[in-house]
């Protein structure tokens, strides 16, 4: 049996690039600290499971290359069993794309596997409505493998736990899965893409554990999707089996940054145990690595994560979301503003780089939080284009979602989210602030582009201090100008909460044309 595992491409004529994965163009070719993992982990991790079982399993990340979806459909047509990871509400479009040309193009007898949150979700309208002949629910290593055992030896699908399946013109469900109880028995995560991943500067990701042990913040899906295999909501790989593929890849590739993906690094009382042994097993193998991970802010402890920077650690992403306590409340953070700059001030007295999760924008916003978060984040250091404008995402299966639904709110469904503001002048800068991201976003890949070009034709040398030190300005500046821009559309709200939308559009070009001079008159000096 031919198998291979897919990540699908982005497509779909989305309007907004609010739910596209953004930060893998994030413009960023510094040689410090920083930088964003590339891959689509779960194909990694299940390709790799399955190779482990002794079933030859190809992988494709099509996301990654960057690929159309008919070349995606003729690198997979001649395999016997497919399968693809939906992994956001947005590729929904580009799946069923994807599937239908399957269908077209595939040969005979073809099998097709959906995976994720959606599908783990809603697994019988997944099938009815997107494609597709099984749905792996919820975590997926053992429930793939166990149903490629069960095609391969024709065997009885009813007795595959955890997935859900065409049968005639029904669709049966099994029974949930138990989740893998000890994660060190799987194996490190196939890196088969890693020197695509490490030619566009992303950096290499890890998963140390899984879930959360909190699953109460209203707009994540995590505790949801955990609730959709039997076992506890948070689990973790030893610090040694950590620390073991750490030193795999360093000794391999030589190459020592990385990006734990995990939701939760620290993972509550047993999680801070074993984030101490994580740190002492780096330091006794004297590995020289740094890495970033995310964690809440009540888990920032001194004595604990003077340790880890020990370690290496050197950046730390928290869910700050806001200075306001009636959005915090309103998120279901359980935080405060004080809790969340004491946090901040324990890593920066250590040395760690705070990372910045924020969500401004919300149905109840006022001009006047927009302005104080703002205020805020510029402040601290922490303003970004993207997740300042980004916005609440109501996600499948949250108590977010679910109250959007019974207020009546939402306006649009999948792809592209749309929902109802209390203020119109706050829906109308949403808005807008969105067009003016999205400019963003392209001039960024634009330029990206060209430089990784120019850098594979030695015409650019990272190791080159003055080529380095010209595309360090060029970030800095299109932070500051970034910042200086949407403080300007901002203050055309707060002086006129009737400006027109014709007066934010001329704003907004003559903005974005001073940005396409940064990008144009920086690379004309490299």
């Amino acid at each position: 049996m031919k198998i291979i595992l897919v990540c699908p491409p982005l497509k779909a004529p989305i309007d907004s690039w609010r739910y596209c994965p953004y930060h893998n163009w994030k413009f960023s070719f510094t040689a410090g600290d920083n930088g964003y993992s590339g891959v689509n982990m779960p194909i990694c991790l299940l390709t790799s499971y399955l190779r482990h079982k002794d079933y030859e399993t190809d992988m494709l990340d099509a996301f990654l290359e960057d690929l159309s979806i008919e070349e995606t459909v003729d690198r997979v047509a001649d395999y016997d069993l497919i399968g693809i990871t939906v992994h956001s509400n947005v590729n929904l479009v580009d799946v069923k794309n994807v599937i239908d040309k399957i269908k077209e193009k595939g040969k005979k007898g073809q099998k097709i596997v959906l995976g994720g949150h959606y599908p783990s979700y809603f697994p019988e309208k997944t099938l009815r409505e997107i494609g597709g002949d099984f749905v792996v629910r919820g975590e997926g290593e053992e429930t793939m493998y166990r149903l490629v055992d069960c095609l391969a030896k024709n065997g009885d699908l009813s007795e595959v736990k955890g997935i859900t399946f065409k049968h005639n013109e029904d669709v049966v469900t099994t029974e949930p899965a138990e989740k893998i109880k000890d994660l060190d028995t799987v194996p490190f995560m196939a890196r088969d893409n890693i020197d695509r991943e490490l030619s566009l500067k992303f950096v290499p990701a890890l998963s140390s554990s899984r879930g959360c042990a909190y699953s109460d913040c209203g707009f994540c899906d995590i505790a949801s999707f955990q609730k959709t295999s039997k076992g506890p909501f948070w689990r973790a790989r030893s610090a040694k089996n950590v620390v073991d593929e750490i030193e795999y890849i360093t000794r391999k590739w030589n190459f020592k940054k990385f990006d734990f993906v995990d939701p939760n690094f620290v993972g509550g009382k047993q999680g801070k145990k074993r984030a101490e042994e994580f740190a002492d097993e780096l330091i006794k193998r004297k590995l020289d690595v740094r890495y970033m991970f995310d964690t809440r802010v009540d888990e920032i402890e001194e004595s604990l994560f003077r340790k880890l920077y020990e370690s290496g650690l050197r950046m730390v992403y928290l869910g700050i979301e806001s200075c306001v306590q009636r959005q915090l409340d309103y998120y279901k953070k359980n935080a405060t503003p004080d809790l969340n700059n004491k946090a901040i001030e324990i890593l920066r007295k250590i040395g760690i780089t705070p990372l910045f999760g924020i969500i401004v924008f919300e149905p109840t916003t006022s001009l006047d939080e927009i302005r104080k978060n703002f205020n805020y984040f510029v402040g601290q250091g922490g303003f970004n284009i993207y997740r300042f404008v980004r916005g609440i995402i109501p996600r499948f299966g949250t108590p977010m979602m679910e109250k959007f639904n019974v207020d009546g709110i939402l306006i649009e469904h999948y792809p592209d989210y749309r929902y109802k503001f209390n203020h119109q002048e706050v829906e109308l800068l949403f808005n807008k602030s969105d067009e003016y991201a999205q400019k963003v976003f392209l001039l960024e890949k634009k330029y990206k582009k060209i430089i990784l070009q120019m850098i594979s034709e030695n015409k650019i040398r990272l190791d080159d201090e003055d080529s380095r030190s010209k595309l360090i300005t060029l970030e800095n500046s299109l932070k500051e100008k970034t910042t200086e821009h949407f403080n300007k559309i901002l203050k055309a709200f707060e002086e006129n909460k009737s400006v027109s939308s014709e007066e934010i559009d001329k704003l907004i070009d003559k903005l974005s044309g001073e940005l396409e001079n940064v990008f144009s008159s920086v690379l004309k000096n490299v």
